[in-house]
């Protein structure tokens, strides 16, 4: 089954669809990297219930996990992303420092040369990804 935008999932789940091990989500949870939008856990038998934008967000820090990124800029990234209620495939995320999200009608080009990014995201890459996940 895929993923439909508006179910809510669990932590298990996220860690599949967004393909990160549950352990590095569960951890990121711990140090607020990671936030459930649906329900926060209130103690046993309550789990975290997190959004399809929760996911996404997942696989972003994921990608960046690979991609060898530092846990201290993988920090600054999360809580720039929990800024922001919706990400759109059409963002791009220019990274140096801090965060900046760019809607689809930007002046890519223009913003690159003005932020000098470290590194530069198509949420795109993330959103494909997650459209192709399903849940068993």
């Amino acid at each position: 089954m895929a993923v439909p935008p508006d179910m809510p999932l669990t932590l298990p789940q996220v860690a599949e669809v967004a393909e990160v091990e549950y352990r590095t989500l569960h951890n990121w949870v711990k140090r607020g990297l990671l936030e459930p939008s649906f329900h926060a856990s209130t103690g046993a038998g309550s789990p975290n219930l997190f959004s399809f934008q929760d996911a996404l967000k997942a696989r972003i820090l994921g990608h960046l996990r690979s991609a060898g990124i530092d846990l201290e800029m993988l920090e600054r990234t999360a809580h720039g992303l929990k800024k922001i209620p919706e990400l759109k495939s059409e963002n791009t995320l220019l990274l140096n420092g801090s965060l900046s999200v760019l809607g689809g009608d930007a002046d890519i080009d223009a913003e690159i040369k003005e932020k000098q990014p470290s590194l530069i995201y198509r949420v795109s890459w993330a959103a494909e990804a997650l459209a192709k996940a399903h849940l068993n």
